[in-house]
């Protein structure tokens, strides 16, 4: 008798090790996967605020003329976030300014993520009119004049006007 009360208490004790085992093992596992979770929420926040920190810190860069910071910086933030509203909108404004046709595809991204603010849609128009086909164009100047900025709008058709050489056109497009 006594030798089976010892068997089957060590029997026993292996089941429990091994229950405890396969808890411990469980409960690592879920905690790795949360952990995980965390880091990978984290890790997005910290994308985000950093490609719009160094978007701003692109636009300031470029304000005081320090053009070569500001497009390393850009082009940082791009890779974090290309698609954020703000980095769009600095890409934008900084490809233009270098004479990049393609800072017109930023703002067509950018109006699709978010309602353009009035220097946006001047921004754009003005991009519109140098690079731009003519559906492209007329509907940045649509939407700028839609906004109330008639004015602004007639100017960039008259200048548009002139650089295809169309002066006759200009000149109407001036007087109206």
């Amino acid at each position: 008798r006594l030798k089976v009360g010892l068997v089957m208490s060590s029997s026993a004790n292996a089941s429990r090790s091994r229950q405890l085992l396969l808890r411990s093992l469980a409960i690592l596992g879920l905690a790795v996967l949360v952990l995980g979770a965390l880091g990978a929420v984290g890790y997005h926040f910290f994308t985000g605020w950093r490609a719009r920190d160094l978007a701003a810190k692109a636009q300031d860069n470029f304000e005081k003329a320090n053009y070569r910071m500001a497009w390393l910086q850009i082009n940082s933030a791009k890779e974090l976030r290309g698609e954020d509203p703000a980095v769009l909108r600095v890409l934008g404004t900084i490809e233009a300014a270098m004479g990049q046709a393609s800072a017109l595809d930023h703002y067509e991204k950018l109006s699709q993520k978010t309602e353009l603010t009035a220097e946006d849609l001047q921004a754009r128009a003005e991009i519109a009119a140098r690079y731009g086909n003519e559906a492209q164009f007329a509907e940045a100047v649509d939407a700028l004049e839609k906004s109330g900025r008639v004015t602004e709008a007639g100017a960039l058709r008259t200048a548009r006007k002139l650089r295809r050489g169309d002066i006759d056109r200009a000149i109407t497009e001036a007087r109206a």
